[in-house]
């Protein structure tokens, strides 16, 4: 279902605001416990991706015409799981109506991730469902404090740069920033 005890149940992404929605809530926690956050801190750019990449799937889902793609704005997503783990979801989109300059909110049906039985025509592709699951780990990593911005302790504890880097200090400096890609 997830790795670790946070269980994502919702997220949206509200871009006028600049403002990211997350409902989840912890698997470990006896009570039940359901927890909202809206935050305003800019994720990692890899969330975004994550989110526009869904654009074609729900074209497809929704059966719309390949030349709708660029007016369907995915914006959200709604998880749900069974008790063996099996994720389903609803994708929430914006669609532009240029003519009127407006936009209007659709969402794909629900369905689920293909687990080997009968429904494999009701479930998702396996791209969509890699897809679904990339966009809930980014959630998790921004809930867990994984965003654009640097960690102050972080920069802290780097050596500060020198104004005349030595030739034998450039690669060391290279794999810090590889690593802060990664």
């Amino acid at each position: 279902m997830t790795n670790g005890k946070i269980v994502i149940d919702k997220i949206k992404f509200m871009e006028k605001q600049g403002r990211i929605k997350i409902d989840f809530k912890n698997s470990a926690d006896t009570n039940g416990g359901q927890f909202s956050g809206i935050y305003s801190e800019p994720a990692d750019p890899v969330f975004y991706e994550a989110m526009k990449s869904l654009r074609t799937d729900a074209v497809s889902i929704l059966e719309l015409p390949e030349d709708i793609t660029s007016r369907l704005v995915p914006f959200g997503v709604t998880f749900h799981y069974n008790e063996g783990g099996r994720m389903g979801a609803i994708i929430t989109s914006r669609l532009m109506i240029p003519l009127l300059g407006n936009e209007t909110v659709i969402q794909t049906p629900m369905m689920k991730c293909y687990d080997g039985g009968n429904d494999e025509d009701k479930c998702f592709s396996e791209e969509t469902a890699k897809k679904l699951w990339a966009l809930e780990k980014e959630a998790r990593r921004y809930l867990a404090g994984e965003r654009a911005q640097t960690n102050l302790w972080e920069q802290q504890e780097q050596p500060q740069p020198q104004e005349e880097a030595q030739d034998s200090e450039v690669p060391e400096l290279e794999e810090n920033v590889k690593a802060l890609e990664a």
